[in-house]
């Protein structure tokens, strides 16, 4: 294992990843504290060699943005998501192109967001070590154990990539998940506007469209007050916080403090930028109000046809051996049952082939399910 702790050995790194065709990474990071997460390591595996890098020993790791960027150099994660993040957010380059082994096991083992200690005894009958995942990865020096623990989130990581492409390909599926890792690898998934970030918000379900716009305003200053401050948002104000506020809709500093908690959240200063927020929300006119994302529940028709939708999604994903997750989530199948149909995911591709045609025959009436045995089964009909 090599240690990357100075320039030359970074720059030897850099050249032998470069003319490698692919690489697999992973990272430690700390985020409790934090609202960027604090990256403390970054496990690397090229053929039989492994490499740790220490980002605190270097000013910045901008200089692995040309390894990231390498368009020849394929990227191979588990669970890449935040990887991604931190990575982007380090160096301003989100890896690519990439593989996630997480995902390809979806298609190639039927597994659902599987971990990797699981996902390698089933598929490898390989175990490795979990007992230091609540490490303090910012402490140095870190201990032999805490080292081989680290490098062995990347060390099977070569092996369980030759399983997948080999299994994929056997099963001709070798082209399927091709969306979905150009699609993790968008950098503007990571550039979320702030005034975005209402609709994430617990419980926005319940606010009106005038209290919508007060929490557009409102999750957007303590978004951009969390990052000014690198703090977690919740410590700016809470979910439940900042719906309340939207539902009072303070006009005061004393009305303000009197939502439970906030007095203790907040500086004066701080009081006084959230009333400014709110007076920007009720200055928003009825026809912009914010719309949140149609659930499609509690719809006449609506809800039972897609039970018996998914009850036929989950028949195909199970006799394929594929998680039923990445065929088609409930908004997928509340659209297609609203006869929204143009630009519906499951019908390009293999989706259309392996279950996407059975919907819409489902949905036309010309096929139906019956029970037979104890066992589901497909019918054509008249």
């Amino acid at each position: 294992m090599v240690y990357i702790d100075t320039t030359q050995k970074l720059n030897n790194f850099i050249d032998k990843a470069l003319k490698s065709k692919v690489i697999f990474i992973d990272t430690e990071f700390m985020r409790e504290k934090t609202y960027y997460p604090q990256l403390s390591l970054i496990q690397f595996q090229i053929g039989d060699e492994s490499f740790i890098f220490d980002p605190f020993c270097f000013k910045n790791i901008k200089p692995l943005a040309k390894v990231f960027d390498a368009e020849d150099v394929l990227k191979v994660f588990h669970a890449s998501a935040q990887d991604l993040e931190i990575l982007y957010y380090e160096t301003g380059v989100v890896p690519h192109p990439l593989f996630d082994t997480q995902l390809a096991a979806a298609v190639t083992d039927g597994l659902n967001q599987p971990g990797l200690a699981n996902l390698l005894k089933k598929s490898l009958g390989i175990s490795i070590d979990k007992s230091e995942g609540f490490t303090d990865w910012n402490k140095r020096p870190l201990t032999e154990k805490q080292l081989e623990y680290a490098i062995e989130d990347v060390l099977y990581l070569p092996e369980l990539f030759d399983y997948q492409c080999k299994k994929m390909k056997m099963l001709g599926r070798e082209s399927w998940l091709d969306y979905e890792f150009v699609e993790l690898s968008r950098q503007d998934r990571f550039d979320e506007d702030p005034r975005e970030r209402y609709m994430h918000l617990k419980h926005v379900n319940k606010l009106k469209p005038r209290q919508l716009a007060l929490a557009r305003e409102l999750a957007a200053w303590r978004e951009n007050r969390a990052k000014k401050l690198n703090i977690p948002r919740k410590w700016v104000l809470t979910d439940e916080q900042v719906t309340e506020i939207c539902k009072r809709d303070p006009k005061t500093i004393d009305a303000l403090f009197n939502v439970r908690g906030v007095q203790n959240s907040l500086k004066i200063s701080e009081a006084r930028e959230v009333l400014d927020a709110l007076k920007a929300g009720r200055k928003c006119d009825k026809a912009d109000y914010p719309q949140l994302a149609d659930s499609g529940a509690a719809e006449e028709n609506v809800d039972d046809i897609v039970f018996l939708m998914n009850a036929l999604l989950k028949l195909r994903a199970t006799q394929n051996c594929i998680a039923q997750s990445v065929i088609a989530n409930n908004h997928d199948l509340v659209d297609l049952a609203r006869g929204k149909r143009k630009k519906s995911p499951l019908l390009k591709g293999w989706r259309k082939e392996l279950v996407g045609q059975e919907l819409i025959d489902l949905l036309d009436g010309k096929i139906g399910i019956t029970c037979s045995n104890g066992a589901l089964k497909v019918q054509h009909l008249g």
